[in-house]
């Protein structure tokens, strides 16, 4: 991984450790230190620029997901082996969230106050787990285990609004779930919202929280209005190819 000066002066600093291509980079609050993820290497990694780097070992399955709580105290990492773990970023052993079949790939989002966790897997199954106690706490299950023969679409991404009420689930049926979420956790009936035949791969909140962006593996891509909680239809965005 090499890190440039936002001048483009000087030699890059070069950070080593992983042994596969880097796909994920996240830096804290702070700008201090750096979250990374790699193809192929089940152990995040965190550094403190300019020092060797700290290996988070327990995964049995590749990365899917890698962030920061927003206050930078806490890691989250989930993985292809059905779990996420949140770590002190300091060290010490993770609080881990389970539930998912052990072969799911998993993806999990902070909610902005970092309280409440949502997981989402291939598995199709989605929930919530407040995370702010010594131990976690299953909250509600948004979609409930799914068995292995079931044609339930496997969920591909996760994310929560700007202010926390509202959560966007991205599946293979090419839909797009919006839950309206309690401060205490309490979700209602989804809205669902669809953008084409293809996977959606990615959902993504605008900073204001008034559109819901999405792209799908099949290259469509929409924006999605939102008021009051309520989704209109989403205004196709071309150009993409597959």
């Amino acid at each position: 991984l090499w890190l440039w000066a936002a001048d483009e002066r000087g030699e890059p600093l070069v950070l080593r450790g992983h042994t596969s291509s880097v796909t994920a980079v996240r830096a804290d609050a702070a700008g201090s230190r750096l979250l990374t993820a790699a193809y192929e290497d089940p152990n995040p990694r965190l550094w403190q620029l300019g020092d060797d780097p700290q290996v988070r070992r327990g995964h049995d399955g590749l990365i899917e997901r890698i962030a920061w709580d927003r206050g930078g105290a806490r890691l989250l990492s989930a993985a292809g082996d059905g779990t996420v773990r949140l770590w002190p970023r300091e060290g010490g052993p993770p609080q881990v969230l389970r539930r998912h079949r052990e072969d799911s790939a998993v993806v999990a989002a902070w909610r902005p106050d970092g309280a409440v966790v949502a997981t989402a897997g291939s598995d199709g199954a989605a929930r919530l787990w407040r995370v702010d106690g010594p131990e976690p706490a299953l909250l509600a299950g948004l979609v409930e285990h799914v068995p292995e023969d079931s044609e339930a679409p496997a969920l591909r991404d996760v994310a929560w609004s700007p202010a926390g009420d509202l959560l966007a689930l991205a599946g293979d049926d090419g839909a797009v779930r919006l839950w309206t979420i309690a401060a205490d956790g309490a979700p209602t009936e989804p809205a669902r919202v669809s953008l084409g035949t293809g996977p959606i791969e990615l959902v993504r909140f605008a900073p204001a929280g008034a559109r819901l962006a999405c792209a799908g593996a099949d290259g469509d891509a929409g924006l999605i209005a939102l008021a009051a909680g309520r989704a209109g239809a989403p205004a196709r965005l071309g150009g993409h190819a597959a």
